[in-house]
């Protein structure tokens, strides 16, 4: 038997090494011409490439640095796969006229390739590249060249399953829709939607409502000079359809010009950045139109086949050219901040002075004139009553789950129907957010859904969909004067994130009006669709006897009494006491500083009711349970299946024998969860900071070495690490590892890949239950926590915490097994 075994495995020796010489081989020959296909040289590249990494050792750690390394890799690798040259070749589309064969060793035969190219698969890699060059030689009031295209994959394909290749056919407006007499929904009509057009066979016969006839022509017109493959323009995007028709409606509508942003934010590294207007223009003018691509390759001496596209290099030659007079803002959100009455006010008065001074000036910036235009036009557009100015996909057909109703209808590009790929896309949003409002200084804080995330893990809910922020209404001026319709892009050294900034024009008034404009501003995700909701408060109509007794009685504390008693207004017509909101308290979210509510439980018991326990066995959110051993929230259904029903009761309280038991558990029998596994392990850092946070709020220390303590808490360690990867890159680390998979399942069987997975976490797993010298578990109260808690990273060793480190403990009432922290002992200003 045993000898049967190794002849089977030397066999499989043999075959793998048979396969790769063929493969080489056949790999190789290609190049022995001097004019080949681009096309067929890039595919053999990619195969050697694939050929070297067949060593077990290098596809663990390829494995390692993808699921858990979280960081954006600068040198290449196996796993940090450049955007080359022969990748640009390889996908784009040439004019037909101009069409040759590409001689890979001249570079004047290169350059003439790459002036013939019509369009091209969009790369973020090669767009941050090309533009990072290119600000680096504007001058003070120069602007640069937009297109969606070269911000946003456009899927463009006709069925729904995507197997309609792009390049075969011009879409036209016959394609998305089809004229009809349709059904007309009042609740469609109120949210602006003139036409009750819906995509081809996609008519639901049962629904009912008022019969209104709509011809195409209304929302699209065909367009025989459109460039690239879309035969069309859409006027206005029809919500009410399947994911397909919206898909390409978003494509059409964002190409033709709509949306088209006012200004570019580029996030650099040590808190900087760069602030350039956008062209005006209804056609395209992105990199091929104004020569961005071909300036790059012509400027490159070294400009070959293999040649990269290095953003992060790009980067980098950009700051060292140009000289920042910016203020570091390092240490702005790590500080309590108490905002005035001013904040929240915005008269009449102060309109009209705003309107005279941008009047006034002889040149203003495109989101400056866009600004001043709402407030002209404000008296005329307060009068809002049914039109609605942000469209969802709550109104999309046949929707897979409960998950897609939360994405900007205009950046669409379908269903995001993996729980992971919406969390590490929301990751990613989130923290983009934190760092730009941090970088232009405005005040604001996470609140509800996002609140509520923060106040169990320091993340968010896992079952979220959206953000939710508030500012000062004045804060929300600044932003819509400065920043409205301004795509925000992230450092290459962090990722690739691209997000939109849209304001509505109603956002002088916080009358609720008919509900439809409650939401003030969106921090858009480009590539989903996602956003964060951003509300801004200002006083109520109810505060003039407070203010007439303030100016009565002028004295500090009298003043500081009164104001704390005043309400500020959301457009949803929510009601805050500022004593509930002021002093803001840093904390940290998602690994970032942010501001919270000083009063953030008390908001969150008035909003969400929450039970009376933090963790412990009676805590049921959404059918999940925090598991402090597991750094956050884990499904009850999956406990259960893995654990037991009886081990689910007191998983709280997991020990550390007890958590390399369950994880062994998970990847002996449920390898399908092995997410939910690195999930885990890559939130501990965000996690652990939450809870010493929890353990000083709970804490009976008192209120000003409290305060500093959080304070120091907030500032180290100065970043967490995120807990997931920059989406774009991690979309193209996991193509690369089922490529390589799929290639070596040919020689080493269809079992290699679990095996693999399993051995690399079985060892990551048993790494940290060993080193770990503490595992959080039990009902938070016990003394382990309170000494871990004591050993807080970055506290300045002269305070001596051990001895005044104490939990605020309820002790009349029973404590059986719901747990030992009570939300009235939470810590409150």
């Amino acid at each position: 038997m045993r000898k049967l075994k190794r002849l089977r495995k030397m066999a499989l020796v043999v075959g793998l090494i048979m396969l790769l010489l063929c493969l080489a081989f056949h790999s190789i020959t290609p190049f022995e011409t001097k004019e080949t296909s681009p096309k067929n040289v890039a595919k053999t590249s990619k195969s050697l490439e694939m050929i070297r990494n067949v060593d077990r050792a290098v596809l663990e750690s390829f494995f390692d640095e993808w699921k858990f390394g979280l960081k954006m890799l600068e040198k290449p690798s196996a796993l940090n796969d450049q955007y080359r040259l022969s990748n640009l070749i390889m996908d784009a589309v040439v004019d037909s006229e101009n069409s040759q064969l590409v001689d890979m060793s001249d570079r004047e035969s290169i350059q003439g390739f790459v002036k013939s190219i019509k369009s091209y698969k969009f790369d973020p890699r090669l767009t941050f590249s090309l533009f990072y060059r290119k600000m680096s030689e504007l001058g003070t009031n120069d602007k640069v060249g937009f297109s969606w295209q070269d911000w946003k994959k456009f899927d463009l394909t006709l069925s729904q399953d995507g197997h309609s290749e792009a390049g075969s056919h011009r879409i036209s407006c016959q394609d998305i829709f089809e004229e009809e007499v349709l059904p007309q929904v009042d609740e469609i009509q109120q949210l602006g939607e003139t036409s009750g057009l819906r995509k081809r066979n996609m008519f639901d016969p049962n629904s009912s409502g008022k019969v209104k006839v709509a011809t195409i022509e209304d929302v699209c017109k065909d367009d025989k000079d459109s460039e690239g493959i879309l035969g069309f323009t859409v006027k206005k995007i029809v919500t009410h359809c399947n994911a397909k028709s919206l898909q390409l409606q978003s494509a059409g509508f964002l190409m033709s010009g709509h949306t088209h942003p006012s200004s570019l934010f580029f996030l650099l590294d040590g808190k900087r950045h760069i602030h350039v207007d956008v062209k005006q223009a209804q056609k395209s003018n992105g990199m091929l139109q104004n020569g961005y691509l071909d300036s790059f390759v012509e400027m490159d001496s070294s400009m070959s086949f293999d040649a990269t596209f290095d953003a992060s290099k790009e980067l980098g030659f950009l700051q060292s050219k140009i000289n920042f007079t910016q203020p570091s803002l390092e240490l702005q959100t790590t500080d309590f901040k108490d905002l005035p009455l001013t904040a929240f006010q915005l008269d009449e008065k102060a309109v009209q002075n705003k309107i005279a001074t941008l009047t006034s000036r002889d040149r203003l910036t495109n989101s400056e004139q866009g600004y001043l235009n709402f407030l002209k036009n404000d008296a005329f557009l307060i009068q809002e009553s049914t039109f609605k100015y942000f469209q969802e996909t709550s109104n999309l057909l046949a929707r897979p789950d409960i998950y897609q109703d939360n994405m900007d209808a205009r950046f669409f590009s379908g269903y995001v129907t993996s729980k992971w790929d919406r969390m590490r896309t929301l990751n990613a949003l989130i923290r983009g957010w934190l760092e730009f409002s941090s970088q232009i200084n405005i005040s604001s804080w996470i609140s509800q859904e996002s609140l509520r995330g923060h106040m169990y893990t320091g993340s968010q809910l896992p079952w979220s969909t959206l953000h939710d922020v508030h500012m000062p209404i004045k804060d929300l001026h600044y932003l819509a004067e400065k920043f409205n319709q301004t795509l925000v892009v992230q450092s290459a050294t962090i990722g690739y994130g691209r997000y939109f900034i849209d304001i509505h024009p109603f956002i002088s008034s916080r009358e609720k009006g008919s509900g439809a404009n409650v939401v003030d501003a969106r921090f858009i995700d480009v590539d989903t669709g996602f956003f964060v909701n951003i509300k801004g408060l200002g006083l109520d109509g109810e505060v003039d006897v407070i203010l007439q007794e303030m100016k009565t009685n002028p004295e500090p504390n009298t003043m500081d009494k009164n104001q704390r008693k005043m309400s500020v207004m959301a457009r949803n017509g929510r009601h805050y006491q500022l004593s509930d909101l002021l002093p803001l308290r840093p904390s940290r979210f998602h690994g970032l500083p942010v501001h919270i509510p000083s009063r953030s439980l008390s908001l969150l018991q008035e909003e969400y009711e929450l039970g009376p326990y933090f963790f412990g066995p009676k805590l049921n959110v959404h059918k999940q349970r925090v598991i402090p051993a597991l750094n956050g929230w884990v499904e009850l259904s999956t406990m259960k299946r893995i654990w037991g029903i009886k081990m689910t009761q007191t998983s709280h309280e997991m020990s550390r024998r007890q958590l390399h038991r369950f994880a062994q558990k998970l990847l002996d029998g449920f390898p399908d969860f092995y997410e939910d596994l690195v999930y885990w392990i890559n939130s501990r850092k965000i996690f652990e900071h939450r809870l010493k946070e929890i353990s000083l709020e709970f804490s009976d220390l008192e209120m000003d070495l409290k305060t500093r303590l959080l304070q120091e808490l907030t500032a180290f360690p100065k970043e967490l690490e995120s807990p997931f990867a920059d989406p774009f890159t991690f979309k193209l680390q996991e193509d690369r590892w089922y490529q390589t998979l799929d290639f070596l399942r040919i020689g080493m069987g269809s079992d290699y890949q679990r095996k693999l997975v399993h051995d690399i976490l079985y060892s990551k797993i048993n790494t940290l239950t060993e080193k770990d010298s503490f595992i959080f578990n039990g009902y938070l109260t016990s003394s382990d926590l309170v000494r871990h808690g004591a050993a807080i990273d970055g506290l300045s060793p002269d305070w001596s915490i051990p001895s005044v480190f104490k939990m605020n403990i309820e002790t009349t009432t029973p404590l059986g097994n719901s747990g030992k922290i009570f939300i009235k002992d939470y810590m409150q200003y």
